[in-house]
């Protein structure tokens, strides 16, 4: 509740922009086509489809970096320091925000691809937990590393490295897994579903963790 006038702020800045609330969704279901695309080339060079739960919850997560993105774009921590609110509590703020758009933002593109590759119930439910958890991570990955300024990445070699090693270390052996195990067996499921809970929790706390972290530097500063 302390939040909302915040959360409030960051919605409204995104609906009044130019394309609303449907960028996000945009991003994702662009993220969606290229990955669909890529399956398709892959299975008829090789033969070989992956688990398009698995898949496709990893990667779709991925459209955390934009859904944030969107959401700081039209502000800066500057811009709050003439308010009496603290920086954690703008981060704050910012992640209620990223739930309550990127929810729906990737649920939508996620639904659509284990339909139309017909995934089974199994490999749907662990990607779900896949997308859940891995845009959390990401998430707190971005406003950790980034703060408020996530397009920093495109300039700062070393963020970059260390946001591409953190994505990879998730990824990867997921689509690894995704790839060689089709259908996911009931074992892959579970060691899939506590690791993307378990990144989740990660997320969580690196982005709980932001808002002291760039306050420290921003009075160092």
């Amino acid at each position: 509740i302390d939040d909302a006038p915040l959360v409030t702020k960051t919605l409204l800045d995104l609906a009044r922009s130019s394309g609303g609330v449907w960028k996000p969704f945009v991003s994702a279901s662009i993220l969606l086509a290229l990955v669909a695309a890529l399956v398709g080339v892959v299975d008829s060079i090789t033969g070989i489809a992956p688990a398009p739960g698995i898949f496709f919850g990893g990667v779709l997560g991925l459209s955390a970096f934009t859904t944030y993105n969107w959401l700081t774009q039209f502000d800066s921590l500057e811009d709050y320091l003439t308010y009496p609110v603290s920086i954690a509590d703008v981060f704050r703020a910012k992640r209620i925000a990223f739930v309550l758009v990127g929810a729906p933002t990737v649920a939508v593109p996620y639904l659509a691809a284990v339909i139309w590759f017909d995934a089974t119930l199994v490999d749907a439910a662990v990607g779900a937990v896949l997308l859940a958890g891995y845009a959390l991570y990401y998430y707190g990955l971005t406003v950790y590393i980034a703060g408020f300024d996530p397009n920093e990445f495109l300039f700062d070699a070393v963020r970059f490295m260390t946001f591409t090693v953190g994505v990879a270390v998730a990824l990867v052996p997921t689509l690894v897994a995704g790839f060689v195990v089709v259908p996911p067996s009931l074992e892959l499921a579970a060691v899939l579903v506590i690791g993307g809970i378990g990144l989740g929790i990660v997320g969580l706390v690196l982005s709980s963790r932001a808002g002291p972290r760039w306050d420290a530097r921003y009075r160092a500063e």
